[in-house]
């Protein structure tokens, strides 16, 4: 499936918003250089088209959007069904409340599914990209609750530099993860957060975080 496909439906959900507000904002801030360098880097990302495998699409579309297999607990990976029950992990779902292509609706479904003790959602104003990229709600909502939710859950905290960073042994994320019924990439040791803040937090967490 083409990359340019896909985009052409998700931009088909708010077409005047897509093929003209979108353009007209950034002729209304043709003198401001900062304005114009942000709407090229998020335009040039938008239009970063990734294809997808055939077979992958049509399986993606069948199980998951026409028969809804992942909230019956029917879908099948590897000879085995997925059951949501089994994700025990503690879980955090951060939910933009102007999502269009993923509607709030979705997203605070899957709590009741999971077999999670500790779960949270947490509500941000904006869109679908806004919630992570946004200049607003992102630096001053998002990554701040992450953090500390993160933090929370976390063992050993140090101080020093700008950046959060987990880590997280091979060994321990997959026992973690088996003993969750979860999925951990083993190849998974250092991930980083960009905070803007000035500490750095080496953390052990237990729990997953969803960006919907």
């Amino acid at each position: 499936m083409p990359g340019q496909m896909i985009d052409l439906g998700s931009r088909a959900l708010k077409p005047v918003e897509n093929y003209i507000t979108n353009y007209y904002k950034l002729w209304d801030k043709l003198e401001d250089p900062s304005a114009v360098k942000s709407w090229h880097a998020m335009n040039t990302w938008m239009s970063d088209y990734i294809p997808v495998a055939g077979g992958a699409y049509r399986q993606l579309i069948d199980d998951l959007y026409r028969n809804n297999r992942l909230i019956k607990n029917e879908l099948q990976i590897g000879g085995e069904t997925v059951d949501l029950r089994r994700l025990r992990a503690n879980l955090l779902t951060v939910i933009a409340e102007r999502d269009h292509i993923t509607p709030p609706c979705q997203s605070e479904n899957i709590l009741e599914k999971v077999g999670s003790a500790d779960k949270e959602i947490f509500r941000v104003p904006g869109g679908h990209i806004g919630i992570m990229a946004g200049g607003r709600t992102a630096p001053t909502m998002t990554w701040p609750h992450i953090n500390a939710w993160l933090g929370a859950r976390s063992g050993e905290v140090s101080k020093a530099g700008s950046t959060l960073q987990v880590l997280r042994s091979r060994g321990a994320a997959n026992a973690a993860a088996r003993e969750a019924g979860s999925f951990v990439d083993s190849s998974l040791q250092h991930t980083h957060f960009q905070t803007g803040r000035t500490a750095r937090r080496r953390l052990n967490f237990d729990g997953l975080f969803l960006l919907c």
